[in-house]
This record gives structure tokens, sequence and C-alpha cells, in this order.
């Protein structure tokens, strides 16, 4: 978490003070005239390389940059997971402020009420109807920003998240079924399990994505072509009996997977159970959205078949709900130990 502040000088100080005298001297305005502005989050005194604009700008900038995607996933991956919860909650409420609000964290929140009555000297009050729909489109603007910026940290959440103790256990096994069926996990070609190891510890969190990447490519890829081969090699071995050509086998997976020792097929069974439900990014379903977004624009009814927006939607809640479950309840672990 990082804060960004404009230096300035406070009114009464003697720095203030210093430039009063000058301006007097001088007869040029250097400070600005309105005291409100001296929260040093806007500029009210000269720069020696910049103008105001320029200076804010800046300002404004270094907010977009360190509370970016990119920066908040390199800042988070390299967190000792007991404080990633810490760290994750002060960026969505830092994030909110600097880019939702518009303001320093330091004086924002999440809904600000506005009351109708209390206006600066000087300002026009409103009338109701007026208020009430300034009101509404302000709000309504608001919470589109805020779900953007949800799915937005859902996302790095996914990219970003610790491991879980079934991950750490299914990546020890690994390696401990590696080493006592070395033949086995070779013609398999399990994942190595040293890098995921690695990425699986308490210490760090930075190779995450790329074990669970890992372990998904190959219960998608690697295992089906094992299957693959493995049928192909039985039906070749039938071709050639030809005085039996009545007989039939059903090659599913335990047909194949007889002479594979029983804790490696467990662990492959469960491995693969496991990685089915697990979600890495939620990019396809968000271009799945964008999709069936500009087919309703064009008019394009056809295209979007029933079945697929249920699914889509059942596993986009299903994210989100696991999503919001986890932001709400997970602590810290490092916190929790304290006395």
């Amino acid at each position: 978490q990082a804060s960004f502040f404009m230096l300035g000088p406070i009114p009464g100080s003697r720095d203030h003070q210093r430039w009063v005298a000058e301006e007097r001297l001088t007869g040029h305005s250097l400070l600005d005239p309105d005291f409100n502005r001296y929260d040093s989050f806007h500029p009210t005194m000269p720069h020696p390389r910049m103008t105001a604009d320029e200076w804010h700008a800046v300002y404004r900038e270094c907010w977009r940059v360190f509370y970016s995607f990119e920066n908040m996933r390199a800042i988070l991956s390299r967190l000792h997971s007991g404080n990633y919860w810490g760290v994750f909650r002060n960026f969505i409420f830092s994030k909110n402020a600097a880019e939702i609000e518009g303001e320093h964290p330091m004086i924002t929140g999440f809904w600000r009420l506005k009351d109708r009555l209390t206006r600066r000297p000087g300002f026009p009050i409103p009338g109701r109807w007026p208020h009430f729909v300034g009101q509404l489109r302000e709000k309504a603007h608001q919470i589109q920003k805020w779900a953007a910026l949800l799915l937005e940290m859902e996302e790095l959440w996914l990219e970003t998240r610790p491991a879980t103790r079934l991950e750490r256990r299914l990546i020890a096994d690994l390696e401990r079924l590696r080493e006592r069926e070395t033949e086995w996990a070779d013609s398999l070609r399990l994942p190595d399990p040293s890098a995921l190891l690695r990425a699986s510890s308490t210490s760090a969190i930075a190779n995450v994505v790329e074990m669970r990447r890992a372990l998904r490519d190959w219960t998608n890829t690697v295992l089906p072509a094992f299957l693959q081969r493995g049928r192909g090699a039985m039906e070749a071995s039938l071709s050639s009996l030809p005085q039996m050509p009545s007989v039939t086998l059903n090659l599913s997976l335990p047909d194949l997977w007889d002479k594979v020792p029983t804790d490696m097929r467990d662990w492959i069974l469960c491995a693969e159970r496991y990685m089915r439900s697990v979600q890495v990014s939620r990019r396809p379903l968000d271009w799945y959205w964008l999709q069936a977004w500009h087919n309703l624009r064009a008019g394009k009814f056809w295209r979007l078949r029933p079945s697929q927006v249920v699914v889509n939607f059942v596993r986009d809640f299903s994210l989100s709900a696991r999503f919001a479950w986890a932001l709400l309840t997970a602590s810290d672990t490092r916190m929790r130990s304290r006395p």
C-alpha cells in the first residue's frame, strides 16, 4: 500500500510566511489563495520544473500506475501468504478512492451521502427533484464503476491467491509418487513437482497460477493423449487376431489403467477431479459475455443459446460467490497468531 502527497506550505508556518513576504515584494501571486486546497492533495505553491496542471497530472498518474492491475499483481505475488488478504483489502479501498472517488484514501469512503441543504457559501441550493435526479445518476455511475472494480479484483485474486491445502497436498504426493514410481511417472509425463512445491510454499505465491495452469494443462492434454495412445495400442493388438472378429472391448479408463499403480491412479483421479473445478482466470467468461452483448446489440438473438447462457451464468455466479466469501471471511494468519 502506498499514498502520495504534494508538498505544500502549511498556512501560518515559516515557509508560508516566507512565500507571503515574497509575494508582497514582487507583487506576483505565488500561493493558492484558497485555504481549502492546502491538504497536500492539490498544488498550492510553484513547482521549479512544472506548472500546477502538470504537477497535478503527475500526481494522478502516480496513483494510476501504482494501483494498476500489473503492479498489484506483482506486489501480491511477492507477499507472504499470511499478509495476503490485508494488502488485498487495502488495494480495494485505495483503488476505489483514487480511481472512482478521485480523492485521497484518507478523506474518502465507499458511499458518500450528499445532503441537499449542505452547500458551501456562494453555491445555490438545488431543488428536490434536480437533487434527486443528480444523485441517482451519480450513484448509478458509481455502482457501474464498482462492478468493474470488483471484476478486476476478482481476476487479480484468481491470478495471485495462495495455494490451498489440497493443492499443497497434491504436489507433495506427486513428489512422493515420482520417487517411488519413476517409470510410470515418466510414461505418464507427470509434471515436475520441484518447481510446483516452490510455488506452493507459504513464503511466496509468485508462481501459484503457473502451478494451477500446469496441472490443468496436464489433465486436459497429457492425460487424454496417454489414454489415446493406450487405446490405439489395444486396437492394434486386437487387429492382429483375425480368429476373434466378434470380440469387442470397452476401452474405458479402468481398462487402460489396470497396470498403473493404485496410489498413482488415485492421485491422477483426485487431481483431475480437483482441477476440473479450479478457475484460473475469468477471461473466458468475460469474452463470452462480451460476445453475447454484441449479438444482442446487433439483434442477432439466434446466436445466443439458452443452455450456454445458463451454464455461464451459473459459473460466473459461483465464481463471484467464492470470491465474495473469501474476501469477507479470510483473515491473515500472521495477524491472527499475534497475542
